[in-house]
């Protein structure tokens, strides 16, 4: 899929350099960088891919960044949704 088009469910759904964003929520629009209204509520759509650090830094305290960070997460830091939300070497701890 190219950049704003969905439906996709993992990264590899999506062209290289592309990552699929997750909507968590109806009125979660979609990605910065898209236009226009979603074309079904549980769609997800390809984006670009962020390789920027979140703000702060690595810590043992658990810290909201938000639904759907633009950034690369530090240790303690969410929302993740997978792996590649994460800076190097961490991965996404998905509770239940």
């Amino acid at each position: 899929l190219h950049k704003c088009q969905g439906d996709c469910d993992f990264d590899d759904d999506c062209q290289d350099g592309l990552s699929c964003y997750h909507r968590e929520e109806d009125s979660d629009l979609g990605p910065r960088g898209c236009s226009g209204n979603p074309h079904i509520k549980d769609w997800d759509y390809c984006a670009e891919s962020n390789n920027e650090k979140c703000i702060g830094e690595d810590s043992d305290q658990l810290v909201n960044v938000g639904v759907n960070p633009p950034c690369l997460l530090h240790k303690c830091q969410g929302d993740c949704d997978a792996d590649d939300d994460c800076g190097d070497g961490l991965i996404c701890y998905q509770r239940d």
